[in-house]
């Protein structure tokens, strides 16, 4: 049986890159995106873009894109956490299965 701390720990690990990598990756799309804006021949294209991917984020952020960005990144840690429970004690429940003195 997997003792507590491990599993606390592997839920926290699964919890903390959940929820980073979705933020990183958010914040990287508004950076490029606000970065393109400046850039002479695709300034208007990246204006556009920007506006587009704020005004996305302003929707799960009543009116605030990092807000929206940080649900976005709750949710997602949120369901790692859960995906990594699932398969702590799928594991658990087929090696009990599989170790049965009876197979």
């Amino acid at each position: 049986m997997i003792d507590m701390m491990s599993l606390m720990r592997s839920l926290f690990i699964a919890s903390f890159f959940a929820f980073l990598v979705p933020l990183l990756l958010l914040t990287g799309l508004v950076g490029t995106t606000a970065l393109a804006s400046h850039i002479p021949g695709i300034a208007p294209i990246g204006q556009e873009l920007n506006q587009l991917v704020l005004q996305f984020f302003q929707i799960f952020g009543s009116g605030h894109w990092i807000t929206g960005v940080l649900t976005i990144a709750v949710a997602c840690s949120l369901v790692g956490f859960l995906f990594d429970a699932y398969l702590v004690f799928y594991h658990q429940y087929h090696r009990a299965v599989h170790n049965h003195p009876m197979q």
